[in-house]
This record gives C-alpha cells, structure tokens and sequence, in this order.
C-alpha cells in the first residue's frame, strides 16, 4: 500500500508540473489581446495581403504581427521542421520567444539570425552558435542559431526567423496568424466582430480567439491526453489493497488454530476481528521504518 501510494502521489505531481509548465508557456507564447488564424488547422489556408490590409484597418487595434508558419524537408529526418517567420530582432528576442539559451558573439557573416526550439537541438543538433544550411524558397540560405527556446508545439523542431528575411528570400508575403494588440479601453469581443465583417465575402475560414479561450482550449486537451493517469492511479491503490486482504487472509489462515482455541475459550468472532485490526495498526508504524 506504501509503495502504491507512492506512485499515486508521484504521478499526480508529473501530471500537475506538466500542466503548469503548459500553462505558464502559453501565457508566455501569447501576450497579445486577439489572434486571428486563418483556416481551422493546419498551414495551408493564409492571410494575404488584402487581408492583412484590412485588419490593419480596423479601428482600435494598436498594434499588429503578423506570423508565418512552414514546414522544411530536412535531410535525414522524418519529421519537418517548421519555420516560423515573425517580426523579430536579436535586441529584443527575450521579449519575444520564451529563450533559454543564446549566444552573445556576433553572428558570422552571411548568416540569416534563426533561433531554434530545443526539440530542433535533439532531434537535429541545433544548438547556439551553430550555422547551418536552411532551405528557404527553393535555394538553401545560411543561418546562423542566435538563441534556443521552449516550444511545447511542434515536435519536430521549430526555427524563428525574423519575417522579412523569409520575404526577401522567398518573395511570399501571406500569413498564417496575426496577433493584434488593442488600444486602451477597446473591448476584444468589438474588434474580433469587426474582423469577421471585415473578412466577410473573401471565401475562406478565419478564427478570432482572446489567449485565455487558447489556453482553455488546450488545457482541456492536454488533461484529455492525461485522463489516464488517473485510472492508473487507482489501479495502484486497488493493487495496494488487494495485497493488503491477500496478505491478512494468509495470516488468518495460518493462524486457524490460534483462532479455534480463543473460539473454544469463548471468544466471539468481532472479538477476534477487533484483535486483529489492533494488530494492523500496531505493526504498521513498524512496517514504515523497516520501509525507510
């Protein structure tokens, strides 16, 4: 029963770092007040230049970036790695990308600054400082890894490239997702009505979200992927329980004869039940020091 609570008690902490851990890098992945995708999954529905165009001119947004997502071949690995191309400068890459490492020497010549997620380091061998070929627009560019980060997205590895660096070597300017920041006192519920109106009539499927009904949304699945651990936790403590009885009845059958002499001298059944409880709870403090 020790050695299954023990486990029950383990697996709950896994679970509840895992979630924070999720958490807290959602809430720092998405500091912006809306985002708005275009398509319902996957990379291949865009925001092109009307578009973007016209959520620029929409009253109370402040701000606006607009994100690029790509899959790349690399040689050697099943799994594409994903280019993400953003507004994005070494000056102010902390401010940006959750960076865990980075590299304070200047960038070789002829390099392209990337920063690579630490998934794209052990799978790929990204780490900082390492310069390597990046495919981009049918011609492989030079790209030189300024800083490693967190990316609990895409397991394939993931590298950040500032975004007019990915339109000056490929001459795409559509976009995957835009985050908007509002001006003060606008309420996210107007502008994300605006949007659509706004993207009404151009054919297409666009979604509009505020970060918590993101980070909503993706916690529910994560504690859907992690629902089993709940039932293994319960097995646990039923098998610490079915030792327990199993391990009491072999003591009560080995002792069928101490029992017929105390039966025979008049003693009841719930007295010898009692007996035996006491029993259990005087060796059980004994039990956990043997265990330490």
């Amino acid at each position: 029963m020790l050695v299954s609570f023990s486990l029950m008690v383990a697996m709950a902490i896994m679970v509840y770092s895992f979630r924070n851990s999720l958490d807290a890098w959602m809430q720092r992945i998405l500091p912006a007040d809306l985002y708005v995708r275009a398509g319902s999954s996957g990379l291949t529905s865009y925001l092109d230049e009307d578009a973007q165009a016209r959520i620029r001119g929409i009253d109370g947004i402040a701000r606006v970036d607009f994100v690029r997502f790509q899959d790349v071949t690399m040689p050697g690995f099943g799994l594409p790695l994903t280019v993400i191309a953003r507004p994005i400068d070494e000056a102010h890459a902390d401010q940006v990308l959750p960076i865990r490492r980075r590299d304070t020497a200047p960038a070789p010549a002829g390099t392209v600054p990337v920063w690579a997620s630490e998934a794209a380091l052990d799978l790929r061998g990204l780490d900082v400082g390492t310069v390597f070929d990046l495919p981009l627009g049918g011609q492989a560019v030079r790209a030189s890894v300024r800083g490693l980060w967190r990316d609990y997205e895409r397991p394939g590895g993931s590298v950040v490239l500032p975004r007019d660096v990915f339109v000056r070597y490929t001459g795409d300017t559509r976009a995957t997702t835009s985050a908007l920041w509002l001006q003060p006192g606008t309420e996210p519920d107007d502008v994300a009505a605006r949007i659509q109106e706004a993207l009404q009539g151009r054919g297409g499927e666009y979604q509009v979200a505020v970060p918590r009904e993101i980070r909503r949304l993706s916690l529910r699945v994560f504690d859907r992927t992690f629902a089993v651990t709940y039932l293994l936790e319960a097995v646990a403590v039923l098998i610490g329980l079915f030792g327990i009885s199993a391990s009491t009845s072999s003591q009560v059958l080995a002792r069928r004869g101490e029992f017929g002499m105390l039966r025979h001298l008049g003693v009841t059944r719930g007295e010898i039940g009692r007996m035996l409880a006491v029993e259990g709870r005087r060796s059980a403090p004994w039990a956990c020091s043997r265990a330490w």
